[in-house]
């Protein structure tokens, strides 16, 4: 039952959000350093933020102050970017990495602004 309401929602996110970029398949998952595995969303323990099919992989992460977070564009990835609400962004890119130390404790929030409803939240603890 709750796959079911997984893929139910991940189709309703990618009808809303989809660029006409054709993706035949959803996220597979990040398996975080702690061993858990975060399947394409919801929140983590991780520093490494995977670019793909209009989404950021894991959406919502905490980490604690003083890491530096990765975001990785997939090779099959449209152009995006990463734009905080404190005004820091990545460029507008389809390949490459991007990454922001986070030095105090907060709730970060970003967005890809070339994308509507592809945002992410970083909480350093």
């Amino acid at each position: 039952m709750r796959t079911r309401l997984y893929v139910g929602l991940f189709v309703a996110l990618i009808a809303a959000t989809s660029c006409g970029g054709g993706y035949d398949s959803g996220p597979t998952g990040t398996t975080n350093p702690g061993g858990t595995t975060n399947p394409g969303g919801g929140t983590s323990t991780t520093n490494s933020i995977n670019v793909r099919n209009n989404l950021f992989d894991p959406n919502s992460t905490s980490v604690t102050a003083g890491t530096t977070v990765t975001w990785t564009w997939a090779s099959d990835a449209d152009v995006h970017n990463v734009v905080f609400s404190d005004g820091q962004k990545s460029a507008d890119q389809s390949r490459g990495t991007y990454s922001r130390t986070f030095a105090s404790a907060g709730t970060f929030t970003y967005s890809c602004t070339l994308h509507a409803g592809m945002n992410g939240t970083i909480t350093v603890r």
